[in-house]
């Protein structure tokens, strides 16, 4: 909590931050070299990895379901 300066700051910072965390953890993105540091950055990328993964999950359907349907 120290390196992202989240250890002296309210606790609906916190919370936040642990969401990011988490969205991040479990789109499996990782945490790289560029991450969000303040609130508006964060929920910005909770609503991207979430939109991201979204529009993924119905491409891979769609592509799979236009291979099950090809009757050649």
């Amino acid at each position: 909590m120290v390196n992202y300066g989240v250890d002296n700051v309210d606790w609906d910072i916190k919370y936040l931050a642990a969401i990011y965390f988490s969205v991040t953890t479990m789109v499996t993105i990782g945490y790289g070299d560029i991450h969000s540091y303040t609130t508006t950055e964060m929920t910005f990328s909770i609503f991207t990895m979430i939109v991201a993964s979204g529009v993924f999950g119905y491409s891979m359907s769609s592509i799979m379901s236009t291979i099950e349907n090809d009757d050649a």
